[in-house]
């Protein structure tokens, strides 16, 4: 009888949502204020709680990721700069959303 162990789950896999990972750049600081405008557009015109949840999630997971990345393979100190910004400016995008979307989810 084998021991196997269950499947892991990763934050690098493929995307659930597929527009909102195309959405999202982790190439550069400024590839990363031109997603994170293009998600805060997304998240104002959407009409569900679940859609502006699931886009704060997304921004949330960006940070997530670009921190990861920078701590997960060997880069240069200007590279580990660039996606320690890349994060503070995915970071502080989600934390608006998510307030945006407690005071929106209340009413």
């Amino acid at each position: 009888m084998s021991t196997q162990k269950p499947a892991q789950k990763t934050m690098f896999g493929p995307t659930k949502h597929q527009y909102l990972g195309d959405m999202v750049s982790l190439r550069n600081p400024s590839g990363a204020r031109g997603s994170v405008k293009e998600l805060e557009r997304e998240f104002k015109k959407a009409e569900t709680d679940a859609k502006r949840l699931r886009i704060a999630r997304a921004t949330q997971l960006a940070a997530n990721r670009a921190r990861a990345t920078m701590k997960r393979r060997p880069l240069s100190v200007a590279e580990r700069g660039e996606f320690s910004e890349i994060a503070g400016i995915y970071k502080r995008s989600a934390e608006k959303m998510f307030q945006q979307y407690r005071v929106l989810a209340k009413r």
